[in-house]
């Protein structure tokens, strides 16, 4: 702002310019103004999309570009459009945790574009009605299923590993830390498997267990700490494994993490391991669980030999091939 002195400076040397001078800065303000406020106006309101989903990342780019011009129109949008846009959009993704995030970002741009308070509480409540979709708070951990993964070097093994792929979902809209995995072998001596899918593995934990205890090392992670493991019952076969992990999975969003054990010879069974249920906690101390599942104990022999020839058994301490009958 010009100081009375200065103005008044001004004023006697240009003789009673000094509005004129004053008028053009407020001109140059007013044009400045105006040309943030149009970038702001035709600035797109961002779609976010999940840190990680079940769907195709070209299908996921797909609805988010739909979504964005959807809300370019906001001015034009009735009731009837919106639930068309939906259904259309839950039914392109397949995957309700990524179809209500994007909407529910899609709800907030148009907020953010001008529609009436009235018009928004309108959009959300059908989202919720129909498919059970707000904001929340929180994180909410569930695991959709356990996965038993073939080990190819256990007959080398005398007890031979056991190898599990974790899918879990993050339902909520607050990230979920992922601290700590139990696993529980042979509860059912005191059904169901599910399809692996195409998820990427996301991290794969190494499990050693002797009789001394056991450590676990993280790929990706740079983990290596020890495992906690022990039989809670004297006289029944009954073992418990607590692993440490480092795993983080964001608002809306699914992962994949494989957890092998590896029982060395030394390792003391009183079970056969052909059962485990899984415990997995996150956020000080929330955990969510899986039902039992059953394990397939893998074979120490595997099959060698040319497609179109006799296949050869190559098993642990054999000295030589055996040939299948």
């Amino acid at each position: 702002m010009l100081s009375k002195s200065f103005a008044m400076g001004i004023e006697s040397r240009l003789g009673g310019s000094t509005l004129v001078v004053l008028s053009g800065f407020a001109v140059i303000l007013t044009a400045s103004c105006a040309q943030v406020e149009e970038q702001k106006a035709t600035t797109p309101c961002s779609i976010a999309v999940p840190e990680r989903t079940l769907i195709e990342k070209s299908t996921v780019a797909n609805v988010r570009t739909t979504l964005t011009a959807f809300v370019a129109t906001a001015s034009n949008v009735s009731n009837i459009e919106w639930r068309g846009k939906v259904e259309q959009t839950y039914q392109k993704l397949n995957d309700a945790d990524a179809s209500c995030a994007m909407l529910l970002r899609t709800v907030a741009c148009l907020s953010e574009q001008g529609r009436t308070a009235a018009e928004v509480t309108d959009f959300r409540d059908y989202l919720k009605s129909t498919r059970s979709c707000e904001p929340t708070d929180q994180a909410n951990l569930s695991i959709d299923s356990v996965v038993q993964q073939f080990v190819s070097d256990a007959f080398r093994f005398k007890n031979a590993p056991v190898a599990i792929d974790l899918f879990v979902r993050n339902s909520g809209d607050k990230p979920a830390q992922i601290s700590t995995v139990k696993v529980w072998f042979d509860e059912h001596l005191r059904n169901a498997r599910a399809p692996s899918g195409m998820i990427p593995l996301s991290e794969v934990y190494a499990v050693t267990m002797d009789s001394t205890g056991g450590m676990v090392q993280g790929a990706q992670s740079n983990l290596n700490s020890p495992v906690k493991a022990w039989y809670p019952y004297p006289t029944e076969p009954v073992l418990i494994i607590e692993t440490p992990v480092a795993q983080s999975l964001g608002p809306r969003s699914t992962d994949r993490f494989r957890i092998q054990y590896n029982f060395l010879d030394s390792m003391l069974s009183k079970g056969p391991r052909e059962q485990l249920r899984v415990v997995v906690f996150y956020n000080d101390g929330k955990s969510t669980e899986s039902p039992p599942i059953k394990i397939v104990r893998q074979d120490p022999c595997f099959q060698m030999g040319a497609p179109g020839t006799p296949a050869n058994l190559v098993c642990r301490n054999a000295a030589e091939p055996k040939e299948r009958k």
